[in-house]
């Protein structure tokens, strides 16, 4: 199955680029140069082959093959903001166990547990459209692309108030932004929400560093 994907991966470097959207004239220069480097395509392929061990019963190899791909792209537009294919890997691990069919009792959904609100804000901008489906919600490649637009708009956010840490981000990812800025900024945390999940998610990356992955 692997030897399979790795083709399709290779076949479909050529049209990567039709398909990506929010990119700049310099960026999409920066991808075109990267879809044509071996180590570029070893990282693509490695990512791949790690959704495939923990997805494969889970994921059809199209929806491995696409969301790796989403991942890939998203990682080189925002390497600046230190987005990296192992925190969204250990996002979707904390998060759902790589099941793109979760539902958490709060009604979030699938392989990065969104909300709806959190949709609401990004379908549109993504291409998807203005209306909220569950269906959409199960669909793993889009589910991970608005998990992802969620985490860069929550980066850029802490970023533009001066607070440069993925321990605040993930945990206004998980908690919301308002009890993000009151556990940052208070100091009578113990009424608040944890920052264990954030650290939580960040042992998780380091685990998918330690498997090279890179």
């Amino acid at each position: 199955m692997v030897i399979v994907l790795v083709a399709i991966i290779l076949v479909r470097q050529e049209i990567l680029l039709s398909n990506m959207k929010e990119v700049n004239t310099e960026q999409d220069v920066k991808l075109y140069l990267h879809d044509r480097n071996i180590p570029y395509i070893v990282k693509y392929v490695r990512l791949v082959n790690a959704l495939c061990k923990v997805s494969q019963d889970k994921m059809s190899a199209f929806e491995i093959v696409e969301v790796a791909k989403i991942i890939t792209i998203k990682c080189e537009i925002y390497t600046g903001l230190g987005l990296t294919p192992e925190l969204i890997l250990a996002v979707m691990e904390r998060e759902s166990n790589f099941n793109p069919n979760a539902v958490s009792k709060a009604r979030a959904y699938g392989l990065m547990q969104v909300m709806r609100s959190t949709a609401e804000l990004h379908l549109a901008l993504l291409g998807y459209g203005n209306v909220f489906s569950k269906d959409l919600m199960f669909n793993p490649i889009i589910n991970v692309e608005i998990g992802i637009a969620e985490l860069v708009r929550l980066r850029k956010l802490f970023l533009s108030e001066g607070v440069d840490s993925w321990l605040i981000v993930l945990t206004a990812y998980f908690w919301g932004e308002r009890n993000a800025w009151e556990l940052l900024n208070s100091k009578k945390r113990a009424s608040l929400p944890s920052l264990e999940y954030g650290r939580g998610v960040l042992r998780l990356a380091d685990k998918w560093k330690e498997l090279s992955l890179n």
